[in-house]
């Protein structure tokens, strides 16, 4: 066989059985990869997810997109049936924006690869209107019609310890204004501080379960305005990448 002939078919040989290996190695790479919620890790630009979650003190469902490599914007709709201060129970709903941004990445193993560690800030206005127990109001006054704007400033860092699951924690100060109708005081002022630890599971390459808890304690301007100043959060949840 000459020369030629013999190289063609010896590149051609190699081009044929690396695809198949190409192929693993994309696909885990993804895996290594997946669809981050309530991680420090941002969405890739152009990636989108939904999500949904149910807990204390309510359920929300909601998207997130990647701004750029490290931004990522969302927005939620949540049902409550838990107060925003306290652990009373009050009816409400809203709205929740977010913006979260990664400061601080650790060494990737590979340049396929995203960092294992992620330190993020982030931002979370929210809107809410329900019941006055919403807002920590207690006796006659819990029933009364009442709108919440918060927001909330923290930061969360996180370290993904194997090619499925990632660990993160972090801190929340939160402060809200409460505006109640009827009422002998109508506008109260509130922060809460909390700190925070979830868990993300990766089930596929594009489908995500996650669960976060949260405790911490919140004040408001009257020493009487709320029954109880415990705050405590729960949520587990399911994402998937569109």
């Amino acid at each position: 066989m000459r020369p030629a002939p013999l190289f063609a078919f010896v590149f051609a040989s190699l081009g044929l059985f690396s695809q198949p290996a190409t192929a693993q190695l994309r696909f885990r790479d993804e895996a290594l990869n997946p669809v981050s919620v309530v991680s420090a890790e941002p969405l890739e630009t152009g990636e989108f997810a939904v999500a949904g979650a149910f807990g204390w003190p309510g359920f929300w469902a909601g998207i997130r997109g990647g701004a750029n490599g490290n931004t990522t914007l969302g927005a939620d709709i949540h049902v409550t049936y838990g107060s925003y201060l306290g652990l009373d129970t009050a009816v409400g709903g809203g709205l929740k924006l977010h913006l979260r941004h990664r400061v601080w990445a650790g060494a990737a193993q590979t340049r396929a690869q995203r960092p294992k560690r992620n330190l993020s800030l982030f931002v979370s206005p929210m809107v809410l209107a329900g019941e006055g127990a919403l807002g920590g109001r207690t006796g006659d006054e819990r029933s009364n019609l009442s709108f919440l704007s918060a927001v909330d400033l923290g930061f969360v860092f996180s370290s993904r310890t194997s090619e499925a699951v990632t660990f993160s924690c972090g801190g929340v100060v939160a402060g809200a204004m409460i505006h109640s109708r009827d009422v002998a005081i109508p506008w109260v002022w509130a922060l809460n501080f909390r700190a925070t630890l979830s868990v993300e599971a990766a089930m596929s390459d594009v489908t995500l379960l996650f669960a976060e808890l949260a405790g911490g304690y919140g004040i408001a301007h009257e020493s009487s305005f709320v029954e109880s100043r415990a705050i405590l959060r729960v949520s587990l949840g399911l994402a998937y990448r569109l």
